[in-house]
């Protein structure tokens, strides 16, 4: 049987996972448009938006060797655009 909490906080997360997602595709579109992209264009660089979210991700989670992010930075901040430094 299912907690009562989690049912309580799953549109909650459900809500948190879409926002972080359109928060990272809208300005990889926006920008793709703007610079004229065919469709396949934008579908490779929505990709590479998303791979670089991820990375960004594992590094402020994890670090690399001795480096790690120690920021004040949200975690949606670093992800946000993190596409940008392709």
């Amino acid at each position: 049987m299912v907690s009562h909490l989690y049912l309580k906080t799953l549109p909650i997360s459900i809500q948190h996972v879409l926002a972080m997602i359109i928060g990272n595709i809208a300005p990889t579109i926006i920008i793709a448009q703007t610079i004229g992209m065919n469709v396949s264009q934008v579908t490779q660089m929505v990709q590479y938006a998303l791979i670089c979210a991820g990375l960004a991700t594992l590094l402020q989670i994890y670090g690399i060797w001795k480096i790690r992010c120690k920021t004040s930075l949200s975690l949606w901040e670093l992800t946000l655009h993190s596409f940008l430094l392709l």
